[in-house]
């Protein structure tokens, strides 16, 4: 006596992967022809090990206000992730068509320029524009291109710009 069982034949997982990969450019496409707001860029993703779920993901560049009018244009739901550098993670989502479509951004922490207790603040020369790094009278010096505040001294041509107009007073 023979036995014969039929079992249903598995989908070639290549194929799989590609259907999916089509499915997420083909709503890229979509999406794209539909918003307002461009994103910066945009990326397709499907996991080997979970073929039949594709994930598009698009990148607003430090752009909140873009990534908020592509969710309202999308119909996304927004949630947000402050940092311990004090920068935002800003995601919008929504699954369509067997895809998980994503817009994200992430913000800068917020920089220091505003110090109202800073040492350098108290020195005589903050009375007068810095000739080094362009800061007005009143303000404090900045190093490495302007991307860091001076909290603790000035720049010595400050001071030097001081003495001379001290001297022509």
């Amino acid at each position: 006596m023979t036995t014969q069982i039929t079992e249903p034949t598995q989908p070639d997982a290549d194929l799989v992967r590609r259907d999916s990969f089509m499915a997420a450019l083909s709503l890229a496409e979509i999406l794209i022809s539909q918003t307002t707001k461009l994103p910066t860029s945009f990326d397709v993703r499907v996991a080997p090990w979970a073929q039949g779920e594709a994930n598009l993901r698009f990148y607003f560049h430090h752009d909140v206000p873009g990534l908020r009018q592509f969710r309202d244009d999308q119909m996304l739901t927004e949630r947000m992730e402050a940092r311990k550098d004090g920068s935002v993670y800003c995601e919008a989502t929504r699954d369509m068509d067997g895809v998980r479509v994503t817009a994200w951004t992430l913000t800068d922490p917020p920089k220091d320029d505003v110090v109202s207790d800073a040492p350098a603040l108290a020195l005589p020369q903050m009375a007068v524009d810095c000739p080094a790094c362009g800061a007005e009278a009143g303000a404090l010096c900045t190093s490495h291109n302007g991307t860091r505040v001076r909290k603790h001294d000035a720049h010595q041509q400050r001071r030097d710009a001081w003495i001379s107009s001290s001297r022509d007073e």
